[in-house]
């Protein structure tokens, strides 16, 4: 019994600051940095796999420029091309049309040229008759028979020349009625008591001619003129 010890209360006390090691806590804490660490380097790429990576992306970036570069060379060429075509045949339609002019203008002056050239040898054998009927004439004395004969003749010679220049559209007119200024010019006035024929065409003097529906010559006229009687 001798050998029992006294436990006193400060060796309670003493036990009682004793800390027992807690091997959960420190297996926790090792769990939990194994886990971040893995996690961290689960994020972490190797620069020579970044570079590559980049290179990758870089190589696509160029072959979809080259891409869209070949495209716009095509299309800017495409329409040159269209540009040019056009440009030809534009030229080409210009030669075209002037040549067309150009022959149509010839046409019509080699038209021209022989409807006057039929008109000049119409009046032209006119002349030769006037000349040859002077030439008569001057020679002998006119018998009345041959006197007749020259004024048929004489009275001849106005509608043939309208024949031929009836040819070249100019056709002749008389007026009836009314006074018309855009047509007609008085070279007679007559004077009436009637009112009612004021300003009317008393006698046509000499034809109006007209080309192509545009007076050329006005018709000559007498007028009559309305004037009160004295009382």
């Amino acid at each position: 019994m001798s050998d029992i010890k006294e436990v006193t209360a400060d060796d309670i006390e003493e036990k009682q600051d004793v800390t027992i090691p807690d091997d959960n806590s420190e297996l926790s804490e090792d769990r939990s940095s194994s886990g971040r660490a893995a996690y961290e380097e689960s994020f972490a790429v190797p620069y020579e796999e970044l570079a590559q990576k980049n290179n990758e992306d870089i190589v696509i970036i160029m072959d979809k420029l080259d891409s869209l570069n070949d495209q716009f060379n095509t299309q800017i060429n495409q329409v040159i091309s269209e540009f040019n075509d056009k440009i030809k045949y534009d030229a080409h339609k210009d030669k075209i049309i002037d040549d067309l002019h150009k022959e149509l203008q010839d046409y019509k002056n080699n038209l021209v040229k022989s409807h006057f050239k039929s008109t000049i040898l119409d009046l032209i054998k006119i002349i030769d008759d006037i000349r040859k009927m002077i030439s008569y004439y001057k020679d002998h004395e006119a018998t009345p028979e041959e006197s007749i004969k020259l004024l048929s003749f004489v009275e001849s010679i106005p509608p043939d020349l309208e024949n031929i220049i009836s040819w070249l559209g100019v056709e002749s007119f008389i007026s009836e009625g009314n006074f018309d200024a855009s047509k007609q010019r008085i070279l007679k006035k007559i004077e009436i008591d009637d009112k009612l024929k004021d300003k009317t065409i008393a006698e046509s003097l000499r034809p109006g001619y007209e080309w192509e529906g545009k007076v050329i010559r006005p018709e000559m006229v007498a007028v009559y003129q309305y004037k009160d009687k004295e009382i």
